[in-house]
């Protein structure tokens, strides 16, 4: 194998792991990837891209990682729930910042609780529930339902007083103890009463049972991970028909946009429609991280709308969706799965709805 050819090989298969899980599992990032010593990074070097830019190590003390999924949870327990937005200014930091797609970076803890106020004002009634937590060193990530009354408007649509549910997925990013980045990606269709029309028949009602657990010995928590990065390259391959060997037959994938897909017929079904319509998307991940048995990716997707699409017809223009997945890996295989993308951002792309249905910067 020439030398430019194994450059090549050896960068794609490294940037299937993040460098905290290749940290956590003990290993350098080419040590996982490759089983060679020339790819391997010193593991203080890779300990240190979690600290402050600038900071000495001794300038703060860090929480352990239990500790920092209590603090997060602290953001929909506390400032949500009881609406006591003076918990963002204990667990954020000055200069935290927040991305949701459908706003504007949020820069400041200020900025992040008119972000939670404008929840509250649509869903006075709203209450949140964490359903799954994941920590890797500085990350920590919660999935999480809501239910609420849609009493206000809420980003230009209008109020329908009927109750709504939504789901999503939060990323937060620690340092000295408190959150210096979030991420969210929330159903926020459901949120307000919209729905993606599909007509599929392999696609399952919402709440359909989950996979049961796999009676097996648990894979690593690298070899988890990659699995869960094998499961996005099929969106740059096109090979529809590697899903048959990563996921179980019954396996779930709970999409917050739309119903639950069940077994890996309706995964390649629903993939095949993204790239009829984005034929050059490209999918990159932007963190890989793994706790246990489950994975959690957050990621960004571009292409171009040069096919059909949900009923819209193709404007030519690009695209560009963020997203966090997480899978749950049995027995080798993904036996569950939960995906949360920007689908105010989607749509507003596409064309469907209007610009006035996103908030103004």
């Amino acid at each position: 194998m020439d030398a430019q050819r194994f450059d090549r090989l050896a960068s794609a298969l490294a940037s299937r792991f993040s460098r905290r899980t290749a940290v956590k599992n003990g290993l350098g990032l080419g040590a996982v990837a490759l089983g060679t010593s020339g790819l391997a990074l010193h593991h203080s070097a890779v300990a240190q891209e979690a600290s402050p830019v600038g900071s000495p190590p001794d300038a703060c003390i860090s929480l352990s990682e239990a500790e920092n999924v209590a603090v997060a949870r602290r953001w929909y327990e506390e400032a949500l729930n009881e609406r006591n937005f003076d918990v963002i200014d204990e667990i954020v930091a000055a200069d935290g910042r927040h991305d949701l797609i459908f706003y504007p970076e949020t820069p400041n803890p200020e900025g992040i609780k008119q972000v939670l106020g404008d929840v509250l004002d649509a869903f006075p009634d709203v209450r949140f529930t964490v359903e799954e937590s994941l920590s890797d060193g500085d990350l920590v990530v919660l999935r999480w339902l809501a239910t609420g009354t849609f009493a206000a408007a809420y980003h230009g649509v209008p109020p329908s007083g009927e109750p709504a549910s939504w789901s999503g997925i939060n990323m937060f990013r620690f340092a000295c103890g408190q959150i210096v980045e979030a991420w969210a990606e929330v159903d926020t269709l459901s949120q307000v009463g919209l729905n993606l029309v599909i007509d599929d028949s392999a696609i399952a009602t919402p709440g359909a049972e989950a996979t049961p657990a796999a009676d097996c010995a648990p894979g690593s928590e690298a070899a988890n991970a990659d699995i869960a990065v094998q499961w996005f390259e099929v969106w740059n391959s096109g090979e529809l028909s590697l899903y048959e060997s990563l996921v179980s037959p019954d396996t779930i994938h709970h999409f917050g946009m739309h119903a639950d897909a069940v077994g890996a017929k309706a995964l390649q079904d629903g993939v095949q429609s993204f790239l009829t319509a984005f034929p050059d998307l490209v999918h990159s991940n932007d963190e890989v991280i793994a706790d246990g048995n489950l994975v959690a990716v957050r990621f960004t997707q571009t292409g171009t709308f040069t096919g059909p699409f949900l009923g819209a017809e193709p404007t030519g223009e690009p695209i560009s969706v963020t997203g966090i997945s997480i899978f749950r890996v049995e027995c080798g295989v993904v036996a569950e799965s939960w995906s949360e993308e920007g689908g105010f951002a989607l749509w507003r792309q596409l064309g469907i709805i209007e610009a006035t249905a996103t908030p103004a910067p």
